[in-house]
């Protein structure tokens, strides 16, 4: 609005001047308003949006904690699955080992009973033999003794 005077009455004209600086200050003070609304809620966003992060990271963080322990139970449950593995094997091989050693023993042991049974047999049949041979020999004398000879 632009003030415009006229040359006539003055009283008008300030009336007029009163009336559009009434107005101007009205719309000074809107403007004030507005302006002052706009940031408060620039301001509100703005600490809506802080709050919003500070809320998602607070959340990532306790993701990220979270993830971290079970990560760190698996890798416990994990170490704990291969030392029981590793205690098995030695368990089995420690078992295996005593049945080789057995074995080894038990095959020794027929080894040596089948050499002493074999020195046995060979002995029992050589005085065997000595036995036959000396009937032999003394059938043979009864025999060229009772025929003369």
């Amino acid at each position: 609005m632009t003030l415009q005077i006229k040359t006539g009455d003055p009283a008008a004209a300030l009336h007029e001047a009163e009336t559009e600086l009434r107005h101007l200050r009205q719309t000074i003070q809107a403007l004030r308003l507005e302006l002052e609304q706009r940031q408060m809620d620039r301001s509100e966003a703005v600490q809506q949006a802080v709050a919003d992060s500070q809320g998602e990271i607070h959340q990532l963080r306790n993701i990220a904690h979270a993830l971290r322990t079970e990560l760190e139970n698996l890798q416990r449950g994990k170490d704990e699955v291969v030392q029981k593995a590793i205690a098995e094997a030695a368990g089995e091989i420690a078992e295996l080992k005593r049945t080789v050693t057995a074995l080894r023993d038990g095959m020794e042991a027929v080894r040596n009973d089948g050499a002493d049974r074999l020195r046995e047999l060979e002995n029992s049949a050589r005085n065997e033999v000595r036995d036959l041979q000396e009937t032999v020999s003394h059938l043979r004398a009864a025999l060229e003794k009772s025929h003369g000879r």
